[in-house]
C-alpha cells in the first residue's frame, strides 16, 4: 500500500504531461494616478514587499486596479517565483478557506515560467485567454 505524500502544484505541473502553450504576456496593473509618471519614466518600479519581507518585487499581475501595461518580452526580466493567485489576498485570509488551508508555499511554481502554460492547460482544453497569474519579478 502507497502512503499518501504532499505533492506541491510546482511538482505535479512539472511531472505531468499537459501541453505547454506560448506563455502568456507580462500584465502589471497600477492606480491610474501613477500613470503619467510611468509612462514619463518608461520604468516600473519594484517596491518593498509585505509577503515576501526583505524583498523588493515588481507585481506582475494585482486586482481590479484601472490601469494595465501588457507586456512581451524578447527577453523576459528574471523572475522571482511565479503564484496562480493574489499572495497578498492569501497572505490576508481574502482567498476561500479550501485554498488558506494549505500552505501557501506549495503554490510557488518557482521561477520557471513554462509551467504557467501548463497549469492553463490543467483548466483549459484550449486557451482561448489566459488566466492571470501573479508573478514576482525580483529586482534587488
Amino acid at each position: 500500500m502507497m502512503k499518501p505524500r504532499e505533492v506541491r502544484l510546482r511538482e505535479f505541473l512539472s511531472n505531468s504531461n499537459l501541453a505547454n502553450p506560448k506563455s502568456p504576456p507580462w500584465v502589471h496593473s497600477t492606480p491610474s494616478s501613477k500613470l503619467i509618471k510611468i509612462i514619463q519614466d518608461e520604468t516600473l518600479l519594484a517596491m518593498r514587499c509585505d509577503v515576501f519581507k526583505g524583498e523588493k518585487l515588481c507585481y506582475l499581475f494585482a486586482w481590479q486596479l484601472p490601469s494595465v501595461f501588457v507586456m512581451r518580452f524578447a527577453t523576459p526580466p528574471p523572475i522571482k517565483r511565479i503564484y496562480p493567485f493574489d499572495t497578498g489576498a492569501f497572505d490576508r485570509n481574502r482567498m476561500p478557506s479550501y485554498l488558506t488551508a494549505f500552505d501557501m508555499q506549495n503554490f510557488d511554481l518557482g521561477s520557471d515560467d513554462a509551467l504557467i502554460g501548463r497549469l492553463i492547460s490543467l483548466y483549459f482544453v484550449s486557451a482561448p485567454f489566459y488566466a492571470p497569474m501573479q508573478l514576482s519579478a525580483g529586482m534587488g
